[in-house]
């Protein structure tokens, strides 16, 4: 009895000493598990550095604002034709007739002549012409054709038959020079002025006429009407298709009208032929123009 009495009193005892160390047990877990924890990480550490890094690619680093500018590709440009040094269709211009803003009366015809110098490598033929363009037309024809071929280094003048407007004012008419394809290869102006003047030329007319004479060669004998519309003085020169050319000279009207100037064309006709001729009369004051050419015909038996 007395031992058991012991022995209960000995388990109560070692159950008051178990009871008393439990929270010394549990601070001193928590004191270890922050200890633990960095334990863990730093052997975590540890096994990541030891494993082999995967090598990453470059980053290009791009301007900002800046473009990205595609290469283009290349051409090869073939070589370009050079023009020749003296093409087929080429001209040089030598003189005219009728200047910029010569002054006519309305309604006053006229002729205004070119004259070229072919300096290309082709010979202009018959089919070559002298067209216009655009502008004011002054009744002139569509075309003027080349009366003759005209080789390289031989010059031409072309006559184109033109007549001033009825209504003051300045006029001007553009024209080319066309090769038989009508290419155009030199560009030409006429520009006048119409103005309404006192005393002018209204009108010249010759006696020419197509003629049969008995014999040849044979002389003509040519008067030249030429009419004005007040009194003044006209002075006048007279060209021939032999290449004749006469001094300049004077006709005084006392009023308007009429008068008669004369002169005589020797060595016309070839016997057994029959030879065109024409005739050409520049007035030179007041009007500064050419009536012509007029042309007629001596046939010889």
């Amino acid at each position: 009895m007395a031992k058991r009495k012991v022995l209960v009193i000995v388990a109560a005892f070692s159950m008051v000493i178990s009871a008393c160390n439990f929270p010394l047990l549990a601070d001193r877990q928590q004191e270890q598990e922050p200890d633990a924890l960095a334990t863990a990480v730093a052997q975590t550490i540890q096994a990541m550095n030891s494993q082999p890094q995967a090598t990453q690619p470059p980053v290009e680093q791009l301007q900002p604002g800046l473009p990205t500018i595609t290469p283009q590709p290349t051409f090869n440009v073939p070589p370009q034709p050079t023009a020749a040094a003296n093409p087929c269709n080429n001209t040089k211009f030598i003189t005219e007739t009728i200047p910029d803003d010569t002054e006519f009366n309305p309604g006053v015809s006229f002729t205004k002549s070119w004259t070229f110098e072919n300096t290309g490598t082709c010979t202009w033929n018959t089919n070559y012409k002298l067209a216009f363009i655009t502008g004011d037309a002054m009744d002139g024809p569509a075309s003027v054709y080349l009366p003759i071929n005209v080789a390289p280094g031989a010059q031409i003048k072309i006559d184109v038959p033109l007549k001033a407007p009825g209504s003051p004012g300045t006029y001007t008419g553009y024209w080319n020079l066309q090769a038989q394809d009508n290419e155009q290869f030199y560009p030409v102006t006429v520009r006048i002025k119409t103005i309404t003047v006192s005393f002018a030329v209204s009108s010249v007319y010759t006696n020419l006429k197509n003629v049969s004479p008995v014999t040849c060669p044979d002389t003509y004998e040519v008067d030249i009407t030429i009419e004005t519309s007040a009194a003044g003085k006209v002075t006048y020169q007279t060209e021939t298709s032999d290449g004749g050319v006469s001094s300049t000279k004077t006709l005084n009207f006392n009023s308007a009208g009429a008068k008669i100037a004369e002169f005589d064309w020797n060595n016309l006709g070839v016997v057994g032929t029959t030879t065109g001729y024409w005739l050409k009369v520049f007035i030179a004051q007041p009007n500064n123009q050419t009536w012509g050419p007029i042309n007629f015909n001596v046939t010889c038996t």
